[in-house]
C-alpha cells in the first residue's frame, strides 16, 4: 500500500496498537492493504508479536490500585469522588462517598465488573509506602483554575464551558449532553485542536519579543507544563508527542509529516499503557487524526476554492470548504466507529462542525485576552463581560437544537471490514494521481 511505502512508522505504530488486542481471526482482513510492502510488513508483523507478548506480561504487583485522576461530583444526597486508574494493570473507574487521597498508591482486595472497580467497605486500603501520584495535585490545581474563571465569566453554564476548555473537566452534566447529541463532544475533550491553538496563542503573544530559537523552547516548555497539567488521557498524550516531535524537528531543521507523528505517538502509547487502547477516547482521537492526515489532501479545494484577492468572499467560501472537508475527513471513520460502540451517529455533526469551533476558539481567545489586558483598569473586565455574553450565545445555540440522529448497530467484522474498504479505495486514489497529492504536517 502507497501510504505505508511512505510513512512505514504509520504501520509499525499500527502494528504495535493491534497487537495490545492480541490476535485475533479479524486481522486477516488487513492482509491486503500489505501488498507491495512485504519487507515492512514483516518487521511489523515483529513489532506486532513484540506487542501481543508486552501486552499479556503478568502485572507486576497483584492487588496494586494506582490512581491517575479524581472528580468531584455533587449530587442530590452530597457529595460524591469519582476515581480513575488501573487494579492490576487494568483500567477502572469507581465512586465512593468518602475522599481517598489521590496521592499515593494502594494495595486492596476487590473485583472488577466491566471495567468498574466493587470495593468492600469492610476492606482497608493499605497505602503503598515510597509511592506517589500526581492526581491529587493535578486535582487541586484544576480547582484553583476552575474557580478562577469562575470568578471572571458570571453566567454560571458559560463559565462551566469556559473551564472544561482549559483544564478538561466538565461539570455541568447539561452541557455535555448537548454537546454529545450534536457531535460536539471532541471540542470538550482537550486535544490537538486545543494545543495547535494555545502554541498559536503562546507564538503570536511571544514572537515579538524572541528569537525563533528561544521561542520554540518558550513553547515546547509552556505545551508540556500544560501536559502535566492537564493529565495523560490519549487525545492528550497523543497532541503533547505530536506537538513535540513537530518542535523537536523545528529545532534541527528536519522535515516531519503528521502521519509519521501519528505513528510513533500510537506505538509510544500502545506500549506504555495497553490497556488504554480500549479505550472509546484512544480510539476515536486517533482514528479522527488519521482521517483529517489521510483524506483532507485528497479534497481538490485550491481547484474548485482558489486564493483569490480580488474577490471579498473567497476567503469565507474557501474557508466553509476547507471545514467541509475537515468534516467528511473525519466522518470517514467517525461514523463506523459511533456506530460500532454506541449504534448511532448524530447527523447534525456536520453542521454544526462547520462553525462551532470557530466560536469556540474565539471565546478561549477572548478569555486570554481578558486575563492580559486585566493590567489595565476595568479593560479586562469589559472583556470578560463580553465574553459572558457571547458564550452564553454560543450555547443558547446547543440549547436550542433539535438533534437527529442515524440509529445501526455494527459488529466488529463489519467495522474492520468498512476500514479496510476505504483504505483500499483511497490507495486506489492516491496511485492514479499520486504526484497530485501533497501530505504535509497538520
Amino acid at each position: 500500500m502507497i501510504i505505508f511505502n511512505r510513512y512505514p512508522f504509520l504501520l509499525y505504530g499500527l502494528a504495535l496498537f493491534l497487537g495490545t488486542f492480541g490476535p485475533f481471526w479479524e486481522m486477516l482482513l488487513f492482509f491486503p492493504l500489505l501488498k507491495g510492502v512485504q519487507e515492512r510488513a514483516a518487521i511489523a508483523l515483529l513489532f506486532f508479536l513484540f506487542s501481543c507478548g508486552w501486552t499479556h506480561l503478568p502485572p507486576p504487583e497483584n492487588q496494586r490500585l494506582v490512581l491517575h485522576a479524581l472528580k468531584e461530583e455533587k449530587k442530590p444526597y452530597g457529595v460524591v469522588w469519582a476515581y480513575q486508574g488501573t487494579y492490576e494493570g487494568e483500567p477502572v473507574r469507581f465512586k465512593t462517598r468518602k475522599k481517598i487521597p489521590a496521592d499515593r498508591d494502594y494495595r486492596v482486595a476487590a473485583t472488577v465488573e466491566e471495567g468498574y472497580l466493587q470495593l468492600d467497605p469492610a476492606l482497608p486500603l493499605y497505602p503503598i509506602e515510597g509511592s506517589f501520584s500526581w492526581a491529587e495535585k493535578r486535582f487541586t490545581i484544576k480547582k484553583h483554575a476552575q474557580a478562577a474563571i469562575k470568578a471572571r465569566i458570571f453566567h454560571p453554564p458559560s463559565a462551566h464551558l469556559l473551564a472544561a476548555l482549559f483544564t478538561g473537566e466538565l461539570e455541568d452534566r447539561l452541557i455535555a449532553k448537548q454537546f454529545r447529541d450534536l457531535g460536539l463532544q471532541h471540542l470538550l475533550a482537550i486535544s490537538g485542536f486545543h494545543f495547535s491553538l494555545m502554541g498559536w496563542m503562546l507564538a503570536l503573544a511571544f514572537r515579538s519579543f524572541l528569537s525563533p530559537k528561544y521561542l520554540t523552547a518558550l513553547i515546547a516548555t509552556l505545551l508540556t507544563a500544560y501536559f502535566l497539567f492537564l493529565g495523560g488521557s490519549a487525545s492528550i498524550a497523543r497532541a503533547w508527542i505530536a506537538a513535540s516531535l513537530g518542535i523537536a524537528g523545528m529545532r534541527m531543521n528536519l522535515s516531519g509529516s503528521g502521519l509519521s507523528a501519528l505513528g510513533v505517538a500510537l506505538g509510544i502509547l500502545s506500549l506504555s499503557d495497553p490497556s488504554a487502547t480500549r479505550s472509546i477516547g484512544f480510539q476515536f482521537s486517533f482514528a479522527s487524526t488519521a482521517a483529517i492526515l489521510l483524506f483532507y489532501p485528497l479534497f481538490p479545494i485550491d481547484r474548485y476554492f482558489p486564493k483569490r484577492p480580488d474577490w471579498p468572499f473567497s476567503f469565507l467560501s474557501r474557508f466553509f470548504a476547507e471545514t467541509m472537508a475537515l468534516n467528511l475527513s473525519v466522518m470517514g471513520v467517525a461514523l463506523p466507529l459511533a456506530l460500532f460502540h454506541f449504534g448511532t451517529f448524530p447527523l447534525d455533526s456536520l453542521l454544526y462542525n462547520l462553525f462551532y469551533p470557530l466560536l469556540i476558539s474565539f471565546s478561549m481567545l477572548l478569555f486570554l485576552m481578558g486575563l492580559v489586558f486585566e493590567m489595565l483598569p476595568f479593560v479586562g473586565t469589559l472583556v470578560h463581560l463580553l465574553n459572558t455574553h457571547f458564550t452564553a450565545a454560543v450555547l443558547r445555540l446547543t440549547a436550542s437544537a433539535r438533534p437527529t440522529s442515524l440509529n445501526l448497530d455494527l459488529n466488529l467484522f463489519e467495522l474492520i471490514s468498512i476500514f479496510v474498504i476505504i483504505l483500499i479505495l483511497f490507495n486506489l486514489r492516491v496511485s492514479k494521481n499520486s504526484k497530485g497529492v501533497r501530505y504535509e504536517t497538520i
